[in-house]
């Protein structure tokens, strides 16, 4: 807790996401509270902050900057062929690789992260760039071997000088954290530039929001669009968020409610709790889209599930006013909606 002017301030953040909590108490009440790390909340919370001039205690750090996993290995032979180990043993990269991704992923072997390491390793030092991108993956994570950024940092790099861009774009991820080197915003935008330049959907969201933050760039909402908008046509689930909320408060792009819903509504379909949550909102509200209280409740039910505390508190009022017949009936249809999902290109950006 903090005091300023008065007023007790705690705010709660998970490394490299916005808020999770913020609280602002005044004579031992509440004054402004957020359990969702959404960007229309925080700029409410901003404005107020502004206006009683506190905002230099206002912060919201980066969003979703975090390294990419690790990069499936592009199989050329079947996971339990001799061959492949057979041209593994014989020194072929690209088999070295291949059988890296097998024991990584357990893939027609036993899983087993430190043998994945022992051929990812070979295929490196013979300048296989996706092998080096991976077992820098493997140094990053602690997989079958000690962890250690310094170790990742080196074959990052080496990957990334070969422009391979899952490299380049982890490398400009290490940049942003400070992970292997000092912390350099421009640098990381250097990097995820090149790795989106290149059609890299985590680095075309990252970029992004290096734009709508003005972090290592100058401040620009309608290069950040731009971005999002390439990352999101590749399914990227967090990007296609920043885009619903784009269009929902007019950031970059013209004001229109009904494109925030098409955004949000993909990226709900991917599993991004956030956007099943504004999904809801904008259902109940009839805002972008017909009023439908069911399907409202229904995606609430989803995010809920996702583990979303603002969802879980809107299923007992809204139930409560729709009754038991329309509450089962959005639960019916939470279901189907679930059967339908489709799989996420991108962690969770909160």
């Amino acid at each position: 807790m903090d005091n300023i002017n008065g007023i007790l301030v705690h705010i709660d953040c998970l490394p490299g996401h916005v808020p999770a909590a913020i609280f602002c108490m005044h004579n031992g009440s509440i004054v402004v509270r957020t359990t969702k790390p959404n960007r229309r909340h925080l700029r409410s919370i901003e404005a107020h902050f502004r206006k009683e001039g506190w905002l230099e205690y206002f912060t919201v750090p980066a969003n979703c900057r975090e390294r990419a996993p690790e990069t499936p290995a592009a199989m050329d032979y079947e996971p339990n062929s001799d061959e492949l180990r057979a041209q593994a043993e014989q020194g072929d990269a690209a088999a070295q690789y291949n059988l890296g991704g097998m024991y990584s992923k357990g893939d027609g072997v036993a899983q087993d992260a430190a043998e994945a390491v022992t051929w990812y390793r070979k295929a490196a030092e013979r300048g296989h760039a996706p092998a080096q991108s991976n077992l820098g993956c493997m140094y990053a994570d602690g997989r079958g071997v000690a962890q250690g950024y310094d170790e990742a940092e080196i074959w990052c790099r080496k990957a990334a000088e070969q422009g391979y861009a899952p490299a380049q774009h982890n490398l400009g991820c290490m940049y942003a954290n400070g992970h292997g080197v000092t912390k350099d915003a421009s640098e990381a935008v250097k990097w995820w530039r090149k790795a989106a330049e290149q059609g890299n959907s985590a680095a075309q969201y990252n970029l992004g929001v290096a734009y709508e933050q003005g972090d290592g760039v100058t401040q620009d909402y309608a290069e950040a669009v731009n971005w999002w908008i390439m990352a999101a046509e590749q399914g990227y689930a967090a990007a296609q968020f920043n885009l619903g909320e784009a269009y929902d408060n007019g950031d970059g792009v013209e004001k229109d409610p009904s494109k925030a819903v098409k955004w949000w509504l993909k990226a709900a379909e991917r599993g991004d709790e956030g956007a099943q949550c504004m999904l809801a909102m904008a259902y109940c509200d009839g805002d972008g889209i017909s009023k439908d209280e069911i399907e409202g409740l229904a995606w609430y039910n989803i995010a809920a599930a996702s583990g979303d505390e603002d969802s879980m508190q809107m299923i007992a009022a809204i139930e409560l006013v729709l009754g038991p017949e329309a509450t089962l009936a959005a639960q019916k249809r939470s279901n189907k909606l679930t059967a339908k999902m489709k799989p996420s290109h991108s962690r969770p950006h909160h």
